[in-house]
């Protein structure tokens, strides 16, 4: 049976395409050292699936849709340049804010239909962020002042989805397998 690498994920817009310009520009001292990720692979990963066989990705996007269903769609921003361990840095991201209590929610039951179905719940907790770039070998020391070194960029969450990732050597390849539409009601104040 057929397999591909999967993840569930919010793609953002290309309102979000100068922040990651002005993060370039705020790390250029360190661009030797960093492999960039091309804007257009840029997404908010919500659930890595890892390989799954093709025959599933119904029985995933069945799920993602019943989730998406019950999710109000949501206005995120970016919020900065940060890394996991800013001193020892593998991976540079742009963090995310706003309603960050929806988008935790979503997150917590897109985890859970996909451990209804099947998949290993992950063990690490979520922290919201676009992945700007990996080191090319070793880890790098980030300068100071990350906050606020970048404007934020604003942008509305409307729907999830599901992509399959072939690894080249000149980097990832996503495609999107579908999509779940956000339409779930604000609860009242």
């Amino acid at each position: 049976m057929s397999t591909l690498r999967a993840f569930v994920a919010i793609e953002p817009p290309a309102s979000v395409i100068p922040a990651v310009q002005a993060a370039r520009r705020f790390l250029a001292d360190l661009e030797a050292r960093l492999r960039w990720v091309r804007p257009e692979g840029m997404h908010l990963t919500l659930k890595f699936l890892g390989n799954v066989e093709v025959a599933s990705v119904p029985v995933i996007l069945k799920a993602m849709r019943a989730v998406a269903g019950q999710t109000p769609p949501m206005a995120l921003h970016t919020a900065g340049v940060g890394a996991p361990n800013p001193g020892r840095a593998r991976v540079v991201w742009l963090d995310v804010g706003g309603e960050t209590a929806i988008l935790d929610r979503l997150q917590a039951d897109v985890e859970d239909a996909m451990f209804g179905i099947g998949f290993e719940r992950e063990g690490r907790r979520f922290h919201p962020h676009l992945t700007l770039a990996r080191t090319r070998n070793r880890s790098v020391r980030l300068p100071s002042g990350l906050t606020g070194a970048v404007r934020p960029a604003y942008f509305r969450v409307d729907r999830l989805s599901l992509y399959s990732s072939e690894l080249r050597p000149g980097g990832a390849v996503y495609n999107t397998l579908g999509h779940a539409c956000l339409e779930g009601s604000r609860e009242p104040d």
